[in-house]
């Protein structure tokens, strides 16, 4: 019998085979899991070149997959050059405050960029404008993304450095917010802040491109994560040079999932040729990503009858109908997963009717389509996801983030079917849970604890159907199998089973011994890649 390089032993040893875990030994022979055994067999495998960690009563388990996450946003994210501090802001006049303090602080940036004010943290108050932001710096541009990703907040230096003034598309206009004499107003919206506003924000240089996605990357190894989803199609692929680079050094500790745009023919063909780039075992690109509406909290979710609070409003489409379904059939044609963004329920219909139409022309037996986000949903809509295949992709950190605020939006009847964990899988669908960070932090053990109690973090029930909970091992299923599953990798990764690359983490309690509301203090331990330890406590 050929002996062990690594043996992983535990009193709990959560394989995501079994609904509980088992006393045993992970064997591990290179960058694959040999077997697992019982305790008693762990003495077979012992040979003089054997490495033996026993971890006591720690629980073992397949390493964890964020299945929807924005890679270089969050990396800027974390630097100390951005601005992250709004995110406490309780009012545009604290929020300004913030900004102020951070320019005085920071003299020698050339511009000042942050994320995280949020019209739901502000008591829905209005909109914010340039005005207020150019009454503290009106010298540099300040480029403040909102916490959904889907807003920004502008200066009048901004605007200038971006264009925004002098655009001239139509379809893009409705994005821009105005003054009554026709100047942008401050805020830019979902395609307009994609295509004017993002690369501004995001776009640092290569040097500190690799040192903000380095850190990031070793965050998310202290956290038990091994693959990571970057569902960021719109940015400019200039960001993967920095990736690329850590693959050829070694130092991409992490197997890094990219995203084309759905956008139409021309971006599919620059998706080929990013795929053509890119196609190891730990950076590729299996999908595109598409963005088919915006959020509740700006009105911008497309719903099928109007907002509860905004009677006038039902929000738009970013495609239409047609379009979509032909770039949806076109990308799966090519070989690709499509993955769309989808919070309101029309714009789930619409995306699940795209990956039914293009079931009929093509063969999805290898493709794996994803409905991303899904925090509004018509109830017919729900069998659908088993019915064609299609994964659920949800970030349970998302529903105490909001703390229904959907109730004022949509209403009560609507909300009642939002983030439909328990729906999803009771008819049989596939659930992959994700932060969508930079929006939550990418520690998954919070999102678990989300997940089976709708709690928010101090405790109290943030939803008003707390039945969409799920047990302990279904939440684990999503951010293993799940993820693995929607990058199309469930193959090789997602459960520790023979013959799978041995992608594990440790942590430092056994999650299914423990009350519930401990889940989001346990901690990770030690993290393996590839059959190599990459993080260990």
């Amino acid at each position: 019998m050929k002996k062990a390089d690594i043996i992983l032993k535990s009193s709990a040893v959560f394989t995501g085979l079994s609904a509980i875990p088992q006393k045993g030994a992970v064997i591990i022979n290179g960058n694959r899991i040999t077997a697992f055994v019982s305790w008693d067999d762990t003495e077979t495998y012992i040979g003089p070149q054997t490495v033996l960690k026993d971890y006591g009563d720690c629980m073992i388990l397949p390493g964890f997959c964020e299945a929807h996450a924005h890679f270089q946003d969050g990396a800027l994210f974390g630097s100390e050059d951005f601005l992250r501090e709004i995110a406490e802001s309780k009012s545009e006049e604290e929020c300004v405050q913030m900004v102020q303090a951070f320019a005085e602080s920071h003299p020698a940036l050339e511009k000042i960029v942050g994320l995280g004010w949020f019209p739901a943290n502000w008591n829905d108050a209005p909109l914010p404008t340039r005005h207020s932001l150019d009454a503290v710096c009106p010298d540099r541009p300040i480029l403040l993304h909102a916490a959904d990703g889907h807003s920004a907040w502008l200066n009048t230096k901004a605007i200038e450095l971006t264009g925004v003034d002098k655009n001239q598309d139509p379809d893009l206009d409705k994005f821009i917010l105005k003054e009554e004499n026709g100047y942008p107003a401050g805020v830019v919206k979902e395609k307009a802040l994609f295509d004017y506003v993002t690369p501004h924000i995001y776009q640092m240089g290569f040097d500190i491109d690799y040192k903000v996605q380095r850190n990031l990357i070793r965050g998310c190894n202290a956290c038990g994560i091994t693959s990571f989803n970057d569902l960021s199609g719109h940015l400019p692929h200039v960001e993967y040079d920095a990736r690329e680079a850590m693959e050829q050094r070694g130092e991409l500790t992490i197997r890094m999932h990219l995203s084309g745009n759905l956008d139409g023919p021309e971006k599919l063909e620059e998706a080929k040729a990013l795929r053509k780039r890119f196609s190891s075992p730990f950076l590729s690109v299996p999908c595109v990503k598409g963005m088919l509406d915006g959020t509740t909290s700006t009105y911008t979710a497309s719903l099928f009858e109007p907002y509860t609070d905004n009677p006038g409003v039902s929000g738009d489409t970013l495609y239409q109908y047609e379009a979509l379904i032909e770039n949806i059939k076109a990308a799966n044609a090519a070989g690709f997963g499509v993955r769309i963004h989808c919070i309101g329920d029309k714009a789930v219909r619409w995306a699940l009717d795209g990956y039914e139409a293009s079931a009929r022309v093509n063969d999805l037996s290898n493709i794996r389509n994803a409905v991303e986000h899904i925090e509004t949903i018509h109830p017919d809509d729900i069998p659908r996801f088993k019915l064609l295949n299609t994964v659920a992709s949800m970030q349970p950190a998302h529903v105490p983030l909001e703390y229904n605020e959907k109730l004022s939006r949509v209403g009560y009847e609507r909300c009642v079917y939002e983030w439909p964990f328990r729906s999803i899988l009771e008819t049989g669908g596939i659930l992959a849970f994700g932060t969508d960070y930079f929006v939550s932090d990418y520690n998954p053990l919070p999102s678990i604890y989300y997940a089976v109690t709708r709690h928010g973090y101090d405790g109290k029930i943030t939803s008003i159907n707390p039945w969409e909970k799920i047990d302990l091992y279904e939440a684990l299923r999503a951010y293993t199998l799940g993820g693995a599953y929607a990058e199309g990798r469930d193959h090789e990764l997602g459960t520790l089973s023979a013959g799978k690359l041995a992608d594990i983490a440790v942590i430092d309690r056994n999650l299914f011994d423990i009350d519930v509301e401990e889940i989001k203090d346990a901690k990770v331990v030690m993290t393996m890649l590839d059959g190599k330890i990459i993080y260990e406590k």
